[in-house]
Formats: structure tokens, sequence, C-alpha cells
């Protein structure tokens, strides 16, 4: 369920649940509007209600009964000191998870950009250096704060430059899928122009047959039915629309790419 970030209704009425505790775990879904728990054995506790009022503070509904405002405030001023406890456990949990969020976003950004290690390069060397490890006992040896300032210093332009050709990259990519999927949108709508007319055809077809049997002869040379000719030319019509997509999503990178990077 933890999948489930924009839960808003959730209902296990009539269940086995006993513990108070337990319903701590709807806390994390800050979207939760509608909790029916009725029929478990927790709701017979006397503090059923306002444990549940307190704890899930996003509450509308309770057991299909509209929360009272006045009883929130109520049950939090009673659990008021757990409240305090559980909500600064959440705001550390968030920022937690904000700044987990935050460096994996840096780090997919700088793995995009083939930076991947660029950053802890220095720190990495020194750590499998058998030497340094001797060296940290000797003091006054170790300190590569100078070092470690220059190597930054160094690397910003080239970091700044690889981003912006990652950034250059991905335009690219996003201009050239927009060009996919119009020619494969247009193919699309050509082939289905096609087998609509061919079920026209068809149909008129067999109207004819119907109308008259002793045409039917008549009719199938005339609807092109058995015309393998021009059968052949309808599909080699859609098939070269088939080999275009194809060849545009396959091989035409480089057909594309060429001019967006400058080339002649």
């Amino acid at each position: 369920m933890e999948m489930l970030k924009e839960l808003n209704v959730f209902s296990i009425g009539n269940n086995l649940l006993r513990q108070m505790e337990n319903i701590l775990y709807l806390r994390q879904f800050r979207q939760l509007r509608l909790v029916n728990l009725a029929g478990n054995p927790v709701c017979a506790d006397p503090e059923y209600h306002n444990y549940v009022l307190s704890h899930i503070p996003t509450l509308t509904y309770l057991d299909y009964r509209l929360v009272d405002t006045a009883l929130v405030q109520a049950a939090r001023e009673q659990y008021q000191d757990e409240m305090l406890e559980l909500e600064e456990a959440d705001a550390k949990r968030l920022e937690d998870a904000s700044a987990t969020a935050s460096a994996a976003q840096h780090d997919a950004l700088m793995a995009e950009a083939n930076l991947k290690g660029v950053e802890s390069l220095f720190d990495d060397m020194l750590r499998e250096d058998p030497e340094y490890a001797k060296l940290v006992a000797v003091e006054g040896l170790t300190d590569v704060t100078e070092f470690r300032d220059k190597y930054v210093t160094g690397t910003e332009e080239f970091k700044a430059a690889m981003l912006k050709l990652a950034d250059e990259k991905r335009e690219e990519r996003g201009l050239y899928q927009t060009v996919v999927d119009a020619a494969k949108q247009a193919k699309d709508d050509s082939a289905r122009q096609l087998i609509m007319a061919f079920e026209k055809r068809k149909k008129h077809a067999f109207r004819d047959v119907r109308d008259d049997p002793s045409r039917a002869e008549q009719v199938r040379v005339s609807y092109d039915l058995i015309n393998t000719r021009q059968a052949t030319q309808k599909w080699d019509t859609a098939n070269g629309g088939l080999i275009t997509v194809w060849a545009l999503c396959e091989g035409g990178l480089e057909l594309w790419f060429r001019p967006l990077s400058g080339g002649s």
C-alpha cells in the first residue's frame, strides 16, 4: 500500500483489527479523507474515536460519518504530547525523504552527463591509496584541503560543459521523438483510411452480389478483389509507410541528429 500516495478512501470494516497502534500506519497517506473501521474489535475501545481523529488529521469521514471539527480539536488536545512527537518525527521523515530524492535526482543528472564519480573522485583516490592510510598517522602530512579545493575548482568548468551537452542531447532526443511520433501518427491515419476504403468497397461488392447473384464474377473483377496487381500496389503503399517509420525509429538517428549538431 505504500505506493498508493493518493489514497483517499480506505475501508476494512468487519475485520479483526484489535490494536489502535496499528492505525498509525494510515498517517502516511496525506490525501486520506474517509476511513471505515466499523465492526473491528478496536472500535470497542472507549478511546477509539479520539485516537483516530487525532492521529489521522486529514479525515472528513470516519466510519461513514461526517467528522466534527470541534471533536478533532478536542482529540488533538487530549493526545497533545504524543502528537507533538509524531509530528516532529513526520517532519524529519519528510525532510530525509526530500533530501534522498534530491540526491537521487542529482546523481541521475550526473550519470546522464557522463559525470558519475567525478565529484567524489579526489576522495576516492585517497581512500584507495594504500600509502595515504600510512601517512594519516603522521601529524601535518595529511591536510589535503588545499588540493581538494583546487580539484573542485578545476572540475567545475568541465562539469558545466558536460551538463550543457547533456541538455542539448535531451533537447535533440525530444525533437527526434516528436518527429517520429508525428510520422507514426500520419501513417496510422493513412492505414485507417485504407482500411475504411477497403471495408466500403467490400460492403458495396456484397450488396451488388446480393442484388444480382449472376454478376458475382463481374463484381469480383470490378472491385479488384482478385486483381493481385492493384492489391500489391496498395500493400506496397502501406508497407512503404511502415518501412519509413521503421527507418526513423531504427536507422534515422544520424539523419535527424546531423542537422541539429551543425554537421553537413
